[in-house]
Order: structure tokens, then sequence, then C-alpha cells
């Protein structure tokens, strides 16, 4: 069975709220704004995942919140300490234990995990000509894959699709 792994970056956070505490500093308006604008492009995309596993920080919360506002249909979705500015290791344990027979699965998290997990799975031709921050704040990247979810390997990605909001259309 053909699988597919949605991994999103948090939206944009703001640091102008005095919130010293990384872990609880909540979007800002300018990332709400781009987390709407990928929610309709998901509709549009006609991907939508089955499950969501996202980190327990705010501004992860806050972007599956804004998502899920904007479906019709939204999937479970369980929040992870562990996924809190995890590595690459840890993402892929997490999606182990939690995709199950799920064939869509979105992890909402952070980086350097995020773009660390972009070029472990995807195929280095998929990521030539890319920028050299792979993964701004806000991306979306969909991974097609014939692995389980507990064998996933090193550039195992039969596909590889990056999505930046500044590449949407604004309303």
């Amino acid at each position: 069975m053909s699988r597919h792994l949605l991994l999103l970056r948090h939206a944009k956070s703001d640091w102008s709220t005095g919130i010293s505490n990384d872990f609880d500093r909540p979007l800002a308006r300018r990332g709400q704004k781009a987390t709407r604008r990928m929610a309709v492009w998901l509709l549009q995309y006609r991907i939508s995942p089955d499950y969501v596993v996202c980190s327990s920080a705010a501004r992860t919360r806050q972007t599956v919140e804004l998502l899920f506002e904007t479906w019709m249909n939204p999937p479970t979705v369980e929040y992870r300490d562990d996924l809190y500015l995890a590595d690459v290791t840890t993402m892929l344990t997490v999606l182990a234990v939690c995709g199950g027979d799920h064939s869509k699965v979105m992890l909402v998290g952070h980086n350097p995990g995020c773009e660390e997990l972009t070029r472990y799975l995807g195929r280095p031709d998929d990521l030539t000509g890319t920028p050299e921050k792979l993964i701004p704040t806000g991306t979306c990247v969909h991974f097609a894959f014939d692995n389980d979810w507990q064998t996933m390997s090193k550039h195992c990605a039969n596909s590889t699709v990056i999505t930046r909001p500044r590449e949407l259309s604004r309303p």
C-alpha cells in the first residue's frame, strides 16, 4: 500500500509577545494567514491526512487548529511532547509507532528536524535547485513512498513535493 507523509513546519511565530519560553510562543499574524492559505491549498491538492501527529508546543498546536478550521472533517490529532524540536530519529520513531494502518499521516513539527527529515527521506534529485533554507516556516512537504511506517529509510520517498506559503496565492 502506498503511504503519504505530509510534513508541515509550524507557521511563523511571534517573537514580539514578550514570552521568553520558546515552547509557549504563539503564531504571528503573518503565520496565521499563511496557515489558512496552506489549509486551502491542501484541500485543492486533494491530499488530506487520516491522522495528525503534532508537537505539543503552542505554535504547532495553533497551526493545526487553523488547518482544522478550514477542513470539513478534520482527522484525529495526537499532540506529543517528544516532537518538540525532535531530530530525525525521534520523528521516524513517532511515525513508526503512530502511523499504524493510516495511509496518509501529517507530522507538524519544527526545524531543524523538519529540514533534516526532508533531506533524509527525499531523493537528492527531488531536492536539487532548492533554496538554502529548504523548509521555511509554514512549509508543507508531501512524500509518497511504498514502505510501511516502520521501514522508512534514507531516500525512500518515490516523490517529494515541497510547497512554501510564499508560493501560494493570497486571497
